[in-house]
């Protein structure tokens, strides 16, 4: 969609509109015209992700950002250590994996070297997982390894403008991160640790994003941004 057409969606909305509400009460006309603008914005927004995704072999679907620079984590990964499943946060349904880097420039040992952070998508059917709440069980995990917040409940928009209620929480605490620096060469640091999972369910399947990073880098991971877009964008089947 090109850059003239996206600010040119508003006008076009408010026309339209001013054609179909001539002669209706200014009130009426006002939030009509408030909610479609909005609606064409939110719209531009999601322009920021890939198509949707089939999640593992669930039936549950996803739309990842474009810019993030993340990769699938495949299972024969060289390096065990960067864990498929982190021992911090062992998640109850995973089926995907994704890690990216973030530069630190000279914080770690004066010179350009990169931290990772990941990304778990996790899917459980509601009819056949064991009977406590996966991600009840993740916070009560979580506990051991850092202060743990309460969950919050999180306003998620969709792309037709809905607003779904998820839930949130996070876990402070050291933890260990793969790190390779200007050479290439690979380590592994202590690092203060950030752990920040959403959840939502809907019909017979709950879903989760975790995230797994360096507490520094949540500001330049655009964790909180893309976990709504992400969010906003999950699709499940319809309940039987």
């Amino acid at each position: 969609m090109s850059r003239v057409f996206v600010r040119r969606l508003p006008t076009a909305v408010a026309l339209l509109l001013l054609g179909t509400c001539w002669g209706c009460g200014t009130a009426e006309y006002e939030a009509r015209m408030e909610a479609s603008v909005r609606s064409a914005g939110e719209v531009n927004i999601f322009n920021e992700l890939d198509p949707a995704i089939q999640i593992g072999k669930t039936p549950v679907k996803i739309r990842l950002p474009k810019d993030w620079g993340a990769t699938l984590l495949a299972a024969d990964v060289d390096s065990k250590r960067r864990l498929l499943q982190p021992e911090e946060a062992m998640l109850f349904g995973l089926q995907q994996t994704y890690e990216g880097f973030v530069g630190v420039g000279e914080v770690i040992d004066g010179k350009q070297g990169k931290l990772p952070f990941y990304c778990y998508l996790a899917v459980n059917n509601t009819t056949s997982r064991r009977a406590r709440d996966p991600a009840t069980a993740l916070k009560s995990q979580l506990r051991n390894h850092g202060d743990t917040s309460k969950f919050q409940s999180v306003a998620i928009t969709t792309p037709s403008g809905h607003s779904l209620e998820w839930r949130k929480a996070t876990a402070k605490g050291p933890q260990e991160f793969y790190y390779v620096d200007a050479q290439g060469k690979e380590r592994y640091l202590k690092q203060p640790g950030l752990i920040e999972f959403y959840s939502y369910t809907q019909g017979d399947y709950q879903m989760m994003i975790c995230w797994r990073l360096p507490e520094g880098l949540r500001k330049h991971a655009k964790i909180e941004a893309r976990s709504k877009l992400m969010a906003g964008s999950v699709t499940f089947p319809p309940s039987e």
